[in-house]
């Protein structure tokens, strides 16, 4: 069995509340500093992932399609793109940030041409996947996602407690987080065919890296949200850019996938190493990849990638 205690120290080190482990569905690290292992926390966009299998179920059950249109969801006049813009954006655009829209839903490029980590397009997403589904954000996970994986401690609740209308966020827990992840190893998850979820996970020409809600850590390449030391904020692109030619972290092996948040919280899978780590906290915020660089070098040799 691998040693994880240098994992588990640094990471204790570093503002982690929540901290667990799962290698071949067993349970190696169930650490927490600072908050009970049963106390939950906004994970931030670690949601993302989430909202991606159901993305996946609805499109294999017929509901939707990835090459629909958003308009056919969400009615004309959704963005503040021109109507000949607006009209050519798919719903897998906006789960792969290539619909060519900034924070405010202006025109930035052609669909499919550029890529830009809009949040507020996955937001229109996120709605459009509730009229699909017919229910509430949290109504649709606790049945689609929550209740199968025996995720009790899970639910979406806005952000704002005195603003009920305000953007959800999914308040979960280390161990939740890893019952979710240890489903996705499965060979047919949630009852989606692996042909597909493969096909979700595959990044884009225009991010190497970034699949359908999903951060892919085999791209050759990557554009992360954020900006280089001096570089200028751009009116109505908050998360900025940064282009990398390399992988985001070269030591998570190849097929390495998963979803981040905001303190750098982390659920990582390697299909390969039967992996699943989740770290949940608050950090500095360093620059993207960074995080995952510094933990990666303290798991153990044997379930990084080879040299």
């Amino acid at each position: 069995m691998s040693d994880f205690a240098e994992l588990t120290e640094w990471c204790g080190g570093t503002n982690t509340t929540q901290l667990v482990v799962v290698v071949n569905d067993e349970t190696v690290v169930d650490r927490s500093w600072r908050v009970a292992p049963s106390e939950p926390h906004d994970v931030g966009s670690i949601q993302k992932l989430l909202t991606g299998i159901v993305l996946a179920q609805l499109v294999a059950s017929g509901n939707i399609g990835l090459n629909q249109p958003m308009s056919d969801l969400l009615g004309p006049g959704w963005s503040r793109a021109p109507a000949t813009h607006e009209q050519t954006i798919t719903i897998s655009h906006l789960a792969t940030m290539t619909a060519g829209l900034d924070d405010d839903f202006h025109a930035i490029h052609s669909p499919g041409q550029g890529w830009y980590y809009c949040n507020n397009g996955y937001h229109l997403l996120r709605r459009a996947l509730e009229g699909a589904d017919g229910r509430s954000t949290d109504a649709m996970f606790r049945t689609r996602i929550f209740e199968p994986c025996g995720m009790t401690t899970s639910s979406f609740v806005p952000r704002d407690p005195n603003d009920p209308s305000s953007l959800p966020g999914l308040i979960s827990t280390g161990r939740d987080i890893a019952r979710f992840g240890q489903a996705l190893l499965k060979s047919k998850p949630f009852g989606i065919e692996g042909e597909l979820l493969s096909n979700l996970r595959q990044g884009t020409a225009s991010n190497p890296s970034y699949g359908h809600l999903v951060w892919k850590y085999g791209g050759h390449a990557a554009i992360v949200p954020g900006r280089r030391s001096g570089q200028e904020p751009i009116p109505g692109r908050v998360f900025g850019g940064i282009k990398l030619d390399r992988p985001i972290a070269a030591a998570i092996p190849a097929d390495g996938f998963g979803g981040t948040g905001l303190g750098e919280q982390r659920l990582t899978i390697v299909p390969s190493r039967h992996l699943v780590i989740v770290r949940l906290g608050r950090f500095a915020n360093p620059p993207f990849g960074a995080y995952d660089r510094e933990l990666w070098a303290h798991v153990p040799p044997e379930l990084r990638s080879e040299p």
